[in-house]
């Protein structure tokens, strides 16, 4: 009883200060959003460059138009109850209630498609949306999703773009299993891209003398097995 009397206190609060933003529907846009970013794949000994290029499909909705099956929504760290019978003053809050993610991987200089995934939803439980702009110093940051050993987390830092970091490991074409670290501006469709702010870093150069590098040490696998 008592954590369904501070569930409901929350939300309330969350109400008031939702009421009184008027930039509330502009938090974040729903719709088609540009993926496009860089990094490195680690194969021993040697690192490459990557580029990634994609599209991401945000969705947003209001707590009433939520199906009844979603009986829980989240806020910041918190997952609430979702009571709109003994709270209807929450009807008209927005959560954000889905993103897909599709992304294409090339190596840097290599001419051939690394890899290309449908990441699902990333949105288990619908999170809502925050009560102002999100900002550089203050983004809308979501939960990390792990979907086959790659982690990406997507970070809103203005209603209209952000970044995903993506790292893990994936089995890239011609090449197996490597290692990805990569930083990706996102930006919604109709607005100017963002400049990427790179948080992985290559480490060594890892242009086209290093897959000259690479295809002589599998060359040389090659014929070692053979």
């Amino acid at each position: 009883m008592m954590r369904k009397f501070a569930a409901a206190l929350v939300l309330m609060l969350l109400a008031c200060s939702q009421i009184a933003a008027d930039e509330y529907d502009e938090t974040i846009l729903p719709g088609l959003w540009h993926i496009k970013g860089r990094g490195f794949g680690e194969y021993s000994p040697v690192r490459l460059q990557l580029s990634l290029t994609g599209n991401m499909d945000v969705t947003t909705a209001k707590l009433s138009e939520i199906s009844a099956d979603n009986q829980y929504i989240k806020s910041g760290d918190e997952t609430i109850p979702l009571d709109l019978e003994n709270n209807p003053q929450l009807a008209d809050m927005k959560a954000l209630t889905g993103y897909k993610i599709y992304m294409r991987l090339n190596l840097t200089g290599a001419g051939f498609k690394a890899w290309d995934e449908d990441f699902p939803n990333g949105i288990r439980i619908p999170v809502l949306l925050p009560n102002m702009r999100p900002t550089v110093n203050d983004p809308f940051v979501l939960p990390g999703i792990t979907y086959d050993n790659l982690t990406y987390q997507l970070s809103f830092t203005s209603p209209t773009s952000g970044k995903v970091r993506i790292n893990g490991y994936t089995e890239v074409e011609h090449l197996g299993n490597c290692e990805i670290n990569a930083d990706c501006a996102i930006w919604r469709d109709g607005y100017p891209e963002p400049s990427l702010e790179e948080e992985t870093k290559s480490g060594c150069d890892s242009g086209m003398s290093a897959l000259m590098l690479l295809l002589v040490f599998m060359g040389v696998n090659k014929l070692v097995r053979n």
